[in-house]
């Protein structure tokens, strides 16, 4: 029953995000699997203050100084947790990168560094 809640509450979080969005949320994404538009550095401010998010390759990214493996799928960057993989839904508003965090909080991210060319 936890883990249905836990799917439900998910659900909800991205149909909030992507429907908050407005409707070019997802026609935002130049790339089809959004990885060059993620590449780089970004400076992200949420409820929890100031946090950096650096994607460093293709493979990982370094979020406030822990490198963790990642991979993209349709609208989120997938994490492979202690129980499975981890869904971080993202849109873009603009230049701006919004994701949504599995417990409800979400962080709002400005590029402060282009990443290598794919």
């Amino acid at each position: 029953m936890k883990q249905l809640c836990k799917l439900l509450v998910a659900g909800g979080i991205f149909h909030a995000v992507i429907f908050s969005a407005g409707s070019g949320a997802l026609a935002a994404t130049k790339y089809s699997d959004g990885s060059q538009k993620l590449s780089g550095s970004w400076e992200c401010r949420g409820a929890a203050g100031q946090t950096m998010l650096k994607f460093v390759d293709d493979e990982f990214f370094d979020y406030n100084g822990e490198q963790t493996t990642f991979t993209i799928v349709p609208g989120a960057i997938r994490v492979q947790g202690p129980y499975g993989p981890v869904n971080y839904y993202y849109v873009f508003r603009g230049d701006t990168l919004v994701i949504a965090f599995p417990d409800g909080s979400r962080i709002s991210c400005s590029k402060i560094a282009e990443g290598p060319a794919r």
